[in-house]
């Protein structure tokens, strides 16, 4: 795959080189996302518990990127690329960290003053996410702004979720430029699957918001019943000065649902952000190498990968003990995730690749395998000569030996290869072989007789018949 990203980052926008690599990753994570909407949506569930889990899920990953984000422009850039960081100078690294902790620290490239400008342009104040989020986790809990605070903190430190944050600060930390891939794909992902999910969530209704939601997973934290017009209430002050300018467009209280996440305080809902963005980023595109346009490509694939893997995680904490979920468990019988599967393809490729390579081939065997192993001690594996399966064919002649699995079972060999039987000598061949032809001569002289008896008396009969004739005449 890193090949074709590689050419494919350097055709193209940039927006085009991450939508061709991304292209079957995206389409199917949109399709889990998609089906397991419906399962957080009357009348599959009565509260908006399940809707809330997955928000805590999903909050971590937009305030860490925009967290680290805001740092890095906070940092005074270098005044050429090719600079070295130097120690105690990183807003990342403590001058007292471990050295091992992040590898070749002091050697990586400084944020050089062209890409600083170029993040700096990019980050459009009304995308930020962090404040609305936070404020629609407040007002559909009813938590105060530190037991949200509490719960994002925990549950960032669960399951994949807690290898995705770690692997996207590390990767931000080592090459600053990848924050377009995270900036790109999920502000635009508001924009297009978000909107989709934004008609989904405000078609059912005031009252299905207005329910006190079900204790919340992963922690089972009950929450609050509290009014939804009294959201305007809440303690704004953890927003921003930059998200508070425009119209009131994106506040829970303007369009009557705790949905902010969704929604964008401009007078075009967003739109106008996008196209902005997006210009901005073709913009940026000048001042970035090929190897940065290539690492910001590659980390976009990642974004997909890992979040599907966190719809995975999503799918474990979701599922309620004791509810009746028969619609449920059918449907996600049907949504087998898509990891799971390519990883078992994968697997059944490999298997048939090894066995492909030792088609020819003999696996030693000590004798039968140990009956009394567990299931995964007998799992067959080429690298172990000791081992044969209790079914495999042996090859005749040949104790302790069996072909390699890639044959079929039904094939088998005799011991040994039939041969014609030889009782007769070359001359008895020889004799036997005059004695036939003697006899078909034989045959021949005696046709060649028959035939000229026969001509014989037909003629005599002629001569017989005219003569009378004539004697009568």
């Amino acid at each position: 795959m890193a090949a074709s990203e590689t050419e494919t980052s350097k055709t193209g926008s940039m927006a085009e080189s991450i939508a061709a690599s991304t292209r079957t990753l995206h389409a199917r994570l949109n399709r889990l996302i998609m089906a397991r909407l419906q399962l957080a949506l009357p009348p599959r569930i009565a509260d908006p518990s399940l809707y809330i889990s997955g928000l805590f899920h999903i909050a971590p990953i937009y305030i860490s990127f925009e967290t680290l984000w805001e740092s890095i422009l906070e940092f005074p850039p270098t005044s050429t690329r090719s600079g070295l960081l130097i120690r105690g100078t990183d807003p990342f690294i403590p001058a007292a960290d471990n050295e091992d902790s992040i590898p070749s620290r002091t050697e990586r490239p400084k944020l050089h003053h062209e890409l600083h400008s170029a993040l700096k342009t990019l980050r459009l104040p009304g995308l930020m996410r962090s404040a609305k989020l936070k404020e629609d986790l407040r007002a559909l809990t009813g938590w105060s702004e530190h037991m949200v605070q509490e719960q994002l903190n925990k549950i960032s430190e669960t399951g994949h979720l807690a290898h995705f944050l770690d692997h996207m600060r590390r990767s931000i930390k080592r090459n600053p430029h990848v924050l377009i891939a995270y900036a790109y794909i999920f502000f635009m992902a508001l924009f297009a699957g978000g909107r989709f999910i934004r008609a989904s969530l405000e078609s059912v209704g005031h009252a299905f918001w207005d329910q006190c939601p079900s204790p919340i997973r992963p922690n089972m934290m009950a929450c609050e019943k509290i009014r939804r017009h009294s959201a305007e209430s809440l303690d704004s002050s953890e927003t921003s000065h930059e998200e508070k300018s425009g119209d009131s467009r994106g506040s829970p209280e303007s369009h009557g649902f705790p949905l902010g996440f969704f929604h964008f305080s401009t007078p075009a809902d967003g739109e106008d952000l996008k196209r902005e963005f997006k210009k901005r980023l073709s913009g940026s595109e000048t001042v970035l190498t090929p190897r940065e346009k290539d690492d910001i490509v590659k980390e976009s694939v990642r974004i997909f990968e890992n979040m599907t893997l966190l719809v995975r995680q999503l799918d474990e904490v979701c599922m309620v003990p004791g509810q009746d979920t028969t619609d449920t468990d059918d449907m996600m019988a049907r949504l087998r995730d898509s990891v799971s599967v390519t990883r078992e393809r994968r697997d059944l490729r490999n298997s048939m690749r090894r066995s492909d390579n030792s088609i020819c081939s003999v696996v030693r065997s000590q004798g039968r395998p140990n009956l009394a192993k567990s299931a995964s001690e007998n799992d067959f594996d080429v690298a172990h000569d000791d081992y044969l399966p209790p079914l495999h064919p042996r090859v005749a002649g040949f104790p302790g030996n069996g072909l390699c699995p890639g044959l079929p079972k039904s094939m088998r060999f005799d011991q040994t290869l039939p041969k014609p039987s030889r009782h007769h000598s070359l001359s008895e061949e020889r004799a036997e072989f005059s004695k036939t032809a003697s006899m078909a001569r034989y045959g021949r002289n005696v046709l060649s007789c028959i035939l000229f008896v026969t001509f014989g008396i037909m003629f005599a009969g002629a001569l017989v018949t005219g003569r009378k004739g004539l004697l009568d005449w």
